[in-house]
Parts: structure tokens; sequence; C-alpha cells
């Protein structure tokens, strides 16, 4: 392979898929796993072949590319606004089962409007704040409101409430974890729980993040849950799942030793994501993980370089060698990628597209 290159261990993703999708057999909770970690129709097969429900995407494109490729039930996890994208969902709706986000009534309107235009239905789910402060709806009047909204547009079905406890990631420890997790499934249970009450029907209560899931997948209350970086882990989860199950890394060069403590990859911020985690239990002071260097610190990175403090190290890189960088962030360290190099014992079996990158033109 010419490096820096996405790499992933082919044993491990569905060592992950397969213990999350058994968590959720355990428990009351059904899996909706997001597939913008990977962007990938072969990992999102083999999460529906491990008994999947359907899959979260995040963007318009991502609902036509998997749709496209034989998914037929898709959740799209972020309110759609725009026209055009709109128009290309409602198409879609007429041959997948589409879940579509909304928050607001304008949001609503404009789905129905579009399902109008194109002849079809779809169905919504109202997103409830669950404490990040980011999107949502915040009282019961307001998802009381909503759904009649839902209601009044004749080719609109309520299909249920969601919420993103994304607060998770500050965690300070494995018991504050445990405590921000319930408290935002407290949060949202205390708006969906009226409601059921007053309209008399059940419906999905969906919940997502991966440091939660354990958490959430063993209450007693149903959830439909939504993980994405489950599949791959980083080294920002790597606290609660141990490096030697993170299945992605960023296979880089040694380019240069400008000094003794200290070496230059050939990973930078077009092939590695560019995040650092500042606070809690899941910090992360270094821009990556060096495998084969494990105390080594990438304090730096350029477009085309990554610069490692060698320090710490009892034995040194030499120029030419290559190393396996775990990022901080799986799913935007994806992104940056084509494909995806599939490894079994050091040799590449397939080469799998990241296909839905870019927007729409």
């Amino acid at each position: 392979l010419t490096t820096p290159a996405l790499v992933v261990d082919l044993g491990l993703p569905q060592q992950n898929i397969d213990e999350a999708a058994e968590l959720c057999r355990r428990g009351k909770a059904t899996l909706r796993p997001h597939i913008k970690t990977h962007k990938c129709v072969e990992i999102a097969r083999m999460q529906m072949r491990a008994g999947a429900v359907g899959i979260t995407v995040q963007t318009a494109m991502e609902v036509e590319v998997f749709s496209h490729a034989g998914f037929d039930d898709i959740f799209l996890a972020r309110p759609p606004i725009q026209p055009s994208d709109l128009d290309r969902l409602a198409g879609l709706a007429a041959t997948t089962h589409l879940r579509i986000a909304a928050d607001s009534p304008i949001g609503i309107r404009a789905i129905g409007e579009a399902c109008l235009r194109q002849g079809t239905e779809l169905s919504v789910r109202i997103e409830i704040d669950a404490g990040l402060g980011r999107g949502g709806v915040r009282d019961l009047a307001t998802l009381e409101t909503q759904c009649l909204a839902i209601e009044r547009q004749a080719n609109l079905h309520f299909d249920g409430v969601f919420g993103y406890e994304g607060q998770v990631y500050g965690s300070e420890s494995k018991q504050d974890l445990v405590h921000r997790a319930t408290t935002a499934l407290d949060r949202v249970l205390a708006l969906a729980n009226p409601l059921r009450e007053r309209s008399g029907r059940d419906f999905v209560i969906s919940m997502g993040s991966t440091p939660a899931f354990a958490v959430l997948a063993d209450t007693s209350t149903p959830l439909e849950l939504r993980p994405g970086n489950y599949v791959f882990s980083d080294a920002k989860l790597a606290p609660l799942t141990g490096f030697e199950r993170c299945a992605q890394s960023v296979l880089s060069t040694v380019i240069s030793r400008p000094s003794e403590q200290c070496c230059i990859l050939d990973c930078g911020m077009k092939s590695l994501a560019a995040e650092l985690h500042p606070m809690g239990m899941l910090q992360r002071t270094s821009f990556g993980h060096i495998v084969e260097y494990p105390v080594a610190r990438i304090t730096s990175l350029s477009e085309e370089h990554a610069v490692a403090d060698l320090s710490s190290c009892a034995t040194h890189p030499e120029i030419g060698e290559r190393v396996h960088v775990v990022s901080n962030h799986a799913c935007t360290t994806t992104n940056l990628h084509e494909r995806i190099n599939a490894v079994r014992d050091g040799c590449v079996e397939h080469t799998w597209t990241v296909t839905p990158r870019g927007v729409w033109s």
C-alpha cells in the first residue's frame, strides 16, 4: 500500500458488531447502527446480518447511496430542510422505508410538501434535546404541537422520538458516564412517556452514542440504539474499549528524523482527523496513537505531515519504517479517504469504497 492509507483489521469490526448485537439481544434494545463512522456498504451489510433492524445516516447523500445499495429501512437523524434534499428524499420513499428527523413545524411542513410533489409518504421522528443543547424540542407542549403538525399532513406518519446523548463524551469517570447516559434517557422519557399516555399509542424511543451504548442497552426501557463508532473504536474511546479493539488505523511512513527525539510521518490533516479531546476520561492530547510506539505523542499536524515526540520511547523508528496510527476520531478520518483497505494478517483482502463523501451537486 502507498501511504498514507486507511486500513481496517478485518477480524475486529465483526467482533465489535457481534458483541453489540448480543448486548441488544440480552436486553430490551434493538440496534440501528449509524453508518457515518464507516460510510461503507460492505460494513453496513455485516451489521444487518448481525441483526440490525435498519441503519441510521446523517445526510441526504447517505440516504441515496445506501438506498440504491438495497438498504430498505433508513433513518435520517439530521433534520433536512433544503428543497433539493427534500425532493430527492421524498422520491426515494417510493422504494425505501425512510424515517426522517424533524424538530420544527417548518421542517415538518417542508417534508410534507415534498411528499405531495413526489406522491409518496414518509415517517417522521421528532428529536428531543437529551441534554446536549444542540437540536431537539425541550418541552411537552412543543412536542405535542409537532405531533399534531405531522398528523395534519396526510402523507406523513409519526414514527417516534429520538435523542442524542453526546454529553457523555465529557464524562470524568465510568460512574459519571453512567450518570450522564441515564440522565439523558430520563430527559427524553420525561417528554415521551406523557405523550404516550395522552395519545394512547406506543412508538419508538431511539437513543444514540457509542460511549453510552452498553449502559442504555441494559436499561429496563425498550429502546432503539444508534451507536456508530462501536464498529471501529478509536484512540478517544480506548479508555472504554482498549486499543486492542481499535479496528481502524492510518498506515503511515516515517519520512524524516530531524532529531533523536522526533520523527515526521507522512500522514497529516488530509488523512488523519485533526482533533484533540481536552477533557474527561476520554482526554486525548496527542493527535493519534502510534501502535508500534505507544508512548510517542503526535504533537502537531500539517496538511501532509505529523510531528511525533519520541522522548518517552525506549526505541525509535527509522526513516522508511511504516507505522499504524489510530486516530482520535474514526468517523472523520474515514471521511478523508476514498477507500478502506480491509486487511488480515498484514495482507489486503478487500478494498471497499467510502461512497457517500462530499455533497450533491
